[in-house]
């Protein structure tokens, strides 16, 4: 335990792997007063990569995600605000959305981002996007559930996904605005690459796709493409990058 005076405080803003990382370095520092780590989540820090890939598959339990435990937040003597999003900020005190409002003498901005979604994208119970472990585990639980999976978007979080989802039998069928998914990021020859294995795996990969309008039933949901096709199914993941968390 760190003996603290608390004379002065440090604010972090955001509870993921940056808001963690930052307040252990204050501490190895040898930083010894306040530090409040506020997330908007009601869930202890936790690392996201394993989202798309071991958690989704049911391999790691949540709990292994977990980068600060509770020993470690003792340990670090960390005020530490969970569920407690940040509404605005004035001066040297930010405004919770809980109403609290908690002043600093140093502010880390580490909000994070989130997933960004597309225009006239309806909020149906099919439709999902990942970005959180409560969006892993409501993907997870629908895909035990589906024979059919639609992914928009072919970046990292959808090739993931994709892969994921063959390995428990379920028909993929991957939508992307470019020629080729993560042509962008790695080139056009490792992203034929990609696309090749993800093919030989059953992955149907539609390229050059521009998206008219989403469609949605009771049990389904899908898009309507400028090309004319319907593609619907019992699974949709909306994977087109991120926004930066910093409205407030």
């Amino acid at each position: 335990m760190i003996a603290s005076s608390h004379g002065r405080t440090v604010l972090i803003v955001g509870a993921g792997l940056g808001g963690a990382r930052t307040a252990k370095q204050l501490r190895a520092a040898g930083f010894d007063e306040r530090i409040t780590l506020v997330g908007s989540e009601t869930h202890p820090p936790y690392d996201r990569p394993p989202l798309s890939k071991q958690v989704l598959a049911g391999k790691w339990p949540p709990e292994r995600t977990q980068l600060l435990s509770e020993p470690d937040v003792a340990e670090l003597d960390l005020d530490l605000r969970l569920g407690a999003g940040v509404a605005s900020i004035d001066g040297s005190e930010v405004l919770l959305e809980t109403g609290d409002r908690i002043g600093f003498d140093d502010l880390v901005i580490a909000s994070g981002v989130s997933a960004r979604t597309l225009p006239g994208q309806p909020s149906h119970a099919a439709l999902h996007v990942l970005r959180t472990l409560d969006d892993c585990l409501r993907l997870r639980e629908h895909l035990t559930a589906a024979r059919s999976l639609l992914i928009v978007g072919g970046g990292f979080i959808g090739a993931e996904v994709a892969a994921v989802a063959r390995t428990q039998g379920i028909d993929v069928t991957m939508v992307e605005a470019l020629p080729l998914p993560l042509a962008r990021v790695l080139g056009a020859t490792v992203a034929r690459q990609c696309a090749d294995l993800h093919r030989d795996n059953g992955v149907r990969i539609v390229g050059n796709a521009t998206i008219e309008q989403f469609v949605a039933t009771n049990g389904a949901a899908g898009v309507v493409l400028a090309a004319g096709e319907t593609i619907e199914a019992d699974c949709v993941l909306v994977g087109v990058g991120t926004v930066l968390n910093t409205a407030w």
